[in-house]
């Protein structure tokens, strides 16, 4: 009996043992290892967070920037645009044989919170007005051309060439 005792103790013992060692190979190697693998798991998710361009604040600040810059290219004060674009608009449409019929009138329909919309109306060929579309889009202090129309009028019935027009709607930026 007391064999059978020795016995069932050292198989407790092995049995112990065994866990104990277990418990001691998980503390030292498997937990380490696992919490390596959550911590590698949230910095690889931070890492692609970092290198997405919307969070990068120098990418974000240049952005700024470069919007900053077009629209002061088309800021200008509603004075400024009475005289000096006018004057310009007039310079520009000259040199392409056209003429300015219409102003842009002083309504406030046509202005809003940041921007002002001013009509203008010139008056000349075909040729001329195309030129005369181009330079008013290239030019910087004219403001940006949100739409165009060409149309042909007639004073009376017998006319047979009509008079060729081009409104031009021109947007500034307060």
């Amino acid at each position: 009996m007391e064999k059978l005792k020795g016995k069932i103790k050292k198989e407790y013992l092995l049995l112990a043992g065994t866990l104990l060692l277990l418990v001691i190979s998980y503390r030292l190697a498997f937990q380490k290892t696992i919490e390596a693998w959550q911590l590698n798991n949230r910095l690889t998710k931070a890492l692609i967070q970092q290198n997405d361009l919307s969070y990068q604040p120098g990418y974000l600040e240049r952005k700024q920037h470069n919007l900053q810059q077009v629209i002061s290219r088309y800021r200008i004060d509603s004075t400024t645009f009475r005289n000096n674009t006018l004057a310009r608009l007039s310079e520009m449409a000259s040199t392409n044989q056209c003429r300015i019929i219409e102003l842009p009138s002083d309504a406030q329909e046509t202005h809003a919170a940041k921007y002002i919309i001013n009509k203008v109306v010139f008056e000349g060929d075909y040729a001329g007005l195309v030129k005369l579309l181009d330079a008013i889009e290239k030019a910087k202090d004219a403001g940006v051309l949100r739409s165009a129309n060409f149309s042909t009028t007639r004073h009376d019935q017998l006319q047979t060439e009509g008079r060729l027009t081009l409104t031009a709607w021109l947007e500034i930026v307060k």
